[in-house]
């Protein structure tokens, strides 16, 4: 259909391609009182025109553009994930976890809040400013969260804690999947003993010149 286009500019609306299965446009019965003219078969206008079409590159994004045509709900997702799991802090892996399925408890708790209104009935907006373009917008109020989900899932916590047999002073062992068991540390290079960080560390700011020396400078 896409395609199409090229026939429906030069009042084609019929066409054969043996690799679509739409060979005609959409539209009903044209009639003559058309204002704007057509365009001539392989004109400059036609031959520009068919290279936007047929371009290749745009023709790989088009299912992109048809499925993905804004990222602002996994950018808000993004966001409330930060909420729970801040980038200043460092967590182990079995509660980074943790707090990435408390931040999808709340994302799916409350994704479909209602639009609050105003005493006329009117949508109820607020400003926020964009930091990317420089400018103003505004965004749709939603009613606050409730989190009516925390009460159950404390109870339940409660419970899997009571019937827990083991108990809490047992010795943790690292899953299969733990990134701790390839390395302990993120740098590519072993670390060194601390004592021996500690006495490069000192030696590098010892200097040869007595401090004291200097103050006949000062002495006029």
């Amino acid at each position: 259909m896409w395609i199409g286009v090229l026939h429906h500019v030069v009042n084609v609306h019929s066409w054969i391609l043996p690799y679509s299965s739409s060979n005609k446009c959409e539209h009903g019965p044209l009639t003559s009182a058309r204002e704007k003219g057509w365009l001539e078969k392989d004109s400059p206008a036609h031959v520009s025109l068919r290279s936007i079409v047929l371009d290749k590159r745009l023709l790989n994004n088009i299912p992109y553009y048809l499925n993905c045509r804004s990222t602002a709900e996994l950018e808000n997702f993004q966001n409330l994930i930060l909420m729970y799991a801040s980038k200043r802090h460092s967590y182990t892996p079995p509660a980074y976890r943790c707090r990435n399925l408390l931040a999808a408890l709340d994302h799916n708790g409350h994704i479909d809040r209602e639009v609050m209104t105003n005493k006329d009935g009117s949508i109820r907006y607020q400003r926020v400013f964009q930091k990317k373009s420089s400018r103003w917008s505004v965004t749709t109020c939603k009613e606050p969260k409730q989190y009516s989900y925390v009460p159950e899932m404390m109870r339940k916590i409660i419970l899997k804690r009571l019937d827990d047999a083991i108990g809490m002073n047992q010795k943790m062992v690292l899953e299969q999947d733990d990134p701790r068991r390839v390395s302990s540390h993120l740098a590519p290079i072993p670390p060194p003993p601390t004592q021996q960080i500690v006495h490069e560390q000192r030696s590098r700011f010892r200097t040869s010149v007595d401090m004291d020396k200097t103050i006949d400078y000062w002495v006029e």
